[in-house]
């Protein structure tokens, strides 16, 4: 088998059933789970690098939520959100014990089924966790802080009603993202934040 091939039977072997049962739809190499406030998604991403013998392969978690999104002013896009659409997005590796990006390898030798158990592992003891703990408003706003995304962490606080926070966020964005401090400082006043 090649390197597509491969990556392919092992996220049909290992991420496509534990999804589906939680709810997920797969299409193409992501799989989305919609709900009431959010819709997580989860992107198998290949290696633009990737040959018919040896390639590589993560995987990319997001949370979009469409409240947020229009806040935010955000670019708007149609259909179901991409990983990188979503306000809150993080890749495997920081969730994994070394806490740095991680890619695995796929080879002329690589067995699909071993693959597919790491990707199983990988989705049981990190992704699933950070998907549904993520999804819920108020946690994607400790999260936007805590990455320091004081901006869309404004935003998030500003849509729970926290107008305090969101001043303070505010603030922090502006400290830390001067290149966006004019439209930074128009959405501020469009949304009556004294910074």
């Amino acid at each position: 088998m090649g390197t597509v091939q491969e990556i392919t039977a092992a996220v049909t072997l290992g991420l496509t059933p534990d999804l589906r049962v939680d709810g997920y739809k797969k299409s193409g190499t992501r799989f989305h789970s919609v709900g009431q406030e959010s819709i997580r998604v989860l992107s198998v991403q290949s290696s633009r690098w990737n040959t018919r013998t040896e390639g590589r392969l993560t995987i990319n978690l997001g949370v979009h939520f469409a409240a947020l999104h229009q806040l935010a002013e955000a670019i708007p896009f149609k259909g179901l959100p991409k990983e990188y659409d979503c306000e809150v997005r993080i890749r495997i590796g920081e969730l994994m014990p070394a806490r740095q990006d991680y890619w695995w390898t796929v080879g002329t030798d690589t067995k699909a089924d071993v693959l597919a158990g790491e990707l199983r592992d990988a989705w049981k003891k990190y992704a699933r966790l950070w998907l549904e703990h993520n999804s819920h408003l108020s946690n994607a706003a400790a999260e936007l802080e805590n990455r320091g995304q004081y901006f869309m962490a404004a935003a998030a606080q500003l849509l729970l009603g926290r107008r305090e926070n969101a001043e303070e966020l505010t603030r922090l964005a502006l400290r830390d993202y001067p290149h966006a401090a004019s439209r930074t400082r128009d959405w501020a006043q469009k949304h009556d934040l004294s910074i």
